[in-house]
């Protein structure tokens, strides 16, 4: 049987029976998970893990962090002689939440935290030597307060559906649900595990705070969509074998831009799944890279002289029926298009927090993805007559537009924003909310009209005419974009604490509450988390370059003894500054962490890296002891 090791469709059908299987089916539409039914389900779920001979289980969830976290529990007990897993442990199982992003809900002295399996699809996959059974699963506070982004990306999913059914229904759209449908391009680098571990930044921070221009340039671009190497290869088809294991399939896998920079798509699913799948993928990739001698790099940007990654999310909404509600020839699709303008135009703010981060600051506006300014690519409207029939039903091939943030291709939207290493469970809630929120409007104001098609023109007019300013189909990257986006106030922060704040605006706090999918306690959880993961990776960030150089100048000193060396008046100032450089971030680091802290540490490295390579040029020693970037890509 094909990908027997996921608890797929067909493996479902055949362990479950008729009955069983469409209340399987209901629990994976909402996430809840009745006792009744768990007592049935796990019997069944018991015969098919002994089938595959599993030797744990294990409750996977992801924390605010956006790190997987695991709770591995041994199968079967041979003290006991019996089995530890039942339909409670199915249901429910325990972890310290304090541990996990969760102030100010909590502190430290309240350690519950409830993990729950979330009824989506359980696989098993061999994990160093032993076969574990996967249980994908959804945190919350002893108060039942969500703790990840999982639980929110659900509900927002859920409203979304309600309202498209609705207004799909008016216009005489066949269905009984619509869900939101995801595409995540994952980008990511291989390099050299040895040569790279040699590098602290590198192997603690997976970013280079110390770098040289490279010698291969990628201004060629023949990296892009190159043959790759026969190991890539091999890892290429290793992890698409591995996916397809556990019903994770990976239609496109190719080379990107800059050198060892691949790229993974997987196939559209459901974005609740897509989500879920996108850290199995990464997950995955570790493993199978250790297997090959490489570190992957999943931070957004790496290596300042290069192309960032990204993780370029296709968002569409697709009825049960297999209507495309982008792209219907009804003229329901224009009602769904203007409301994400609208959406982006009056919600930007959220736009921006669900994407910027340390690593991603770096990566945008850098004419290698989007400008940090939230805006969008819509192309033109089909037109309809007064009838709500299509005025010229040729279909115009309009082509994609890769420098918006967010831009319309066709029959999807592609949020270009998102980074590498982010959880896209946060950028789908975001879309799935704001969006949610203003076809509820429109549903209002048409639910009783006499005349839809002259309502929804008259709709949609007004609401072009107020959100045209967030709509640019042109070149993103030009200084005439910048210069008309600051005249027409576009949302364009880049500091990512001033950006973190805004999440609690009160216009936020309305949406999130008329819609259920947030209450205040979760996003002022949120909000902390955001605020402390950035603050403490800036501080990370500091210290290991702080480490760094003080191995250069233990190397330089130790060379000169060595070699009794007595070193010209330029190369004694450069190391002159590179002390003075070091003492000022010792001063930053040890102060008390303020809102600017970042931008006075990322000049400080920005000097760093200036002093660096004119020092590295001025002493003959290969790069003073650490491994160049080159090395590291070309390996």
């Amino acid at each position: 049987m094909k990908n027997k090791f996921y608890f797929n469709s067909n493996v479902a059908k055949k362990y479950l029976g008729k009955k069983l299987y469409s209340e399987y089916i209901e629990v994976q539409k909402n996430a809840k998970v009745s006792t009744k039914f768990a007592q049935k389900f796990s019997v069944r779920l018991i015969k098919w893990a002994k089938s595959l001979k599993v030797d744990y289980f294990c409750h996977w969830f992801v924390p605010l962090s956006g790190k997987p976290a695991f709770k591995y529990v041994k199968f079967f007990n041979e003290q006991k002689n019996c089995l530890n897993f039942d339909y409670k442990t199915l249901m429910r199982c325990e972890a310290d939440a304090s541990s996990f992003p969760s102030f100010p809900e909590r502190d430290t002295a309240k350690a519950r935290g409830l993990i729950f399996w979330d009824g989506s699809p359980i696989f098993v996959k061999d994990d160093n030597g032993a076969r574990v059974m996967f249980l994908p699963s959804l945190l919350f506070s002893s108060n039942g307060v969500s703790l990840d982004y999982k639980t929110p990306l659900k509900k927002s999913e859920a409203k979304l559906d309600e309202i498209a059914t609705k207004i799909s229904s008016l216009f005489g759209v066949n269905c009984s649900s619509a869900s939101v449908q995801l595409g995540a391009e994952q980008e990511f680098f291989l390099v050299d595990k040895i040569k790279a571990e040699s590098r602290a930044d590198i192997k603690l921070l997976n970013i280079a705070t110390l770098n040289e221009n490279p010698q291969v340039e990628q201004s060629t671009t023949l990296h892009y969509f190159s043959e790759p190497q026969k190991n890539i290869k091999q890892f290429m088809f290793t992890l698409n074998k591995r996916l397809k294991e556990i019903g994770v399939f990976a239609e496109v896998m190719h080379s990107e831009v800059a050198s060892n920079q691949f790229e993974v798509v997987p196939k559209f699913t459901c974005a609740y799944l897509a989500c879920q799948q996108n850290h199995v993928i990464i997950s995955i990739i570790k493993n199978i890279a250790e297997e090959f001698g490489f570190l992957p790099l999943f931070t957004e940007k790496p290596f300042m002289h290069y192309n960032g990654s990204g993780k370029h999310n296709n968002l569409s909404v697709i009825t049960n029926t297999g209507v495309n509600l982008f792209d219907c020839n009804n003229i329901v699709e224009n009602l769904f298009k203007v409301a994400v303008v609208a959406a982006i135009s009056e919600y930007p703010e959220l736009y921006k927090i669900c994407t910027i981060s340390m690593g991603n600051e770096r990566r945008l506006g850098g004419k290698e993805a989007p400008p940090s300014i939230i805006s969008l690519h819509l192309g033109e409207l089909k037109q309809f007559d007064d009838y709500g029939n299509l005025v010229d039903e040729k279909q115009t091939f309009c082509d994609r537009n890769r420098t918006s943030p967010f831009a319309f291709n066709g029959n999807k939207w592609e949020f270009r924003m998102v980074g590498s290493s982010a959880d896209c469970s946060f950028a789908c809630m975001v879309f799935c909310s704001t969006t949610a929120y203003k076809l509820q409007q429109y549903y209002n104001f048409l639910k009783d009209s006499n005349n839809l098609v002259i309502d929804v023109k008259k709709l949609l007019t007004l609401e072009l005419q107020k959100h045209q300013k967030v709509i640019y189909n042109a070149d993103n990257y030009s200084h005439e974009w910048v210069n008309l986006a600051r005249k027409l106030e576009l949302y364009n922060k880049t500091d990512p604490i001033e950006v973190y704040k805004d999440f609690l605006l009160d216009k936020n706090i309305e949406l999130f509450k008329d819609l259920e999918v947030l209450s205040l306690s979760e996003m002022q959880v949120i909000y902390n988390n955001l605020m402390q993961r950035y603050k403490s990776e800036v501080i990370a960030c500091g210290k290991v370059t702080r480490g760094m150089l003080t191995e250069i100048f233990w190397n330089i000193n130790n060379n000169l003894v060595k070699n009794n060396c007595c070193l010209d008046e330029q190369t004694q100032k450069l190391i002159l500054i590179l002390k003075e450089h070091k003492q000022k971030l010792d001063e930053q680091l040890k102060s008390k962490v303020t809102d600017k802290i970042y931008t006075k540490i990322t000049s400080l490295l920005q000097k760093i890296d200036e002093e660096y390579a004119a020092l590295a040029e001025a002493l003959p020693s290969p790069a003073l002891g650490i491994v160049r970037v080159e090395e590291l890509l070309n390996c």
